[in-house]
């Protein structure tokens, strides 16, 4: 009896702390917004065969590094993304080809990014190429800034280029 009231004991415990970890982990310092491309979260590992496919088929250039043999840059025209070690880093889009997460793309009005969570801020940008930038974290805690996206608009207000940093250690 001792022992089916102890594991009683354990298991109340164990679903009441999973709860509490639950609830800590979802706060302000948590991603609250998954930055994927096409549906490849960033960061995210993934084959070659799996982010071709991803982006619609083989990309139209292949470079790899050469002070790095382990990180590839994809063109698909004018668009490009990085991969390294297996994982995938994001890229800069400037065509409708591609999306990010919540289905933005180029050509959207500027004011789709508000219905990302994390936090905006002013972004910098070319003044002679666009009328304005803003920079997109899906995250609101400034430690976490290897994911960081920067929207450049146009003076119609629509999205003209979307560029993913990542920075990786």
């Amino acid at each position: 009896m001792k022992r089916i009231i102890i594991f009683l004991t354990i298991c109340i415990f164990s679903a009441i702390s999973e709860k509490l970890l639950y609830a800590q982990s979802n706060n302000a310092d948590t991603p609250i917004e998954i930055l994927s491309i096409n549906g490849l979260e960033v960061g995210g590992k993934y084959t070659r065969e799996q982010i071709f496919a991803a982006l619609g088929g083989q990309p139209n250039r292949i470079i790899q590094s050469e002070d790095d043999p382990r990180f590839f840059e994809y063109y698909y025209d004018k668009d490009v993304f990085f991969q390294m070690d297996d994982e995938f880093y994001g890229g800069s889009i400037v065509s409708s080809r591609f999306y990010i997460t919540k289905g933005i793309r180029v050509g959207d009005s500027i004011e789709a990014i508000n219905q990302l969570k994390g936090i905006c801020t002013a972004g910098e940008y070319a003044k002679s190429r666009y009328a304005g930038g803003v920079r997109w974290k899906p995250i609101k805690n400034d430690t976490w800034d290897w994911q960081v996206v920067n929207f450049y608009y146009n003076s119609q207000g629509e999205i003209a280029r979307i560029k993913i940093y990542v920075y990786y250690y």
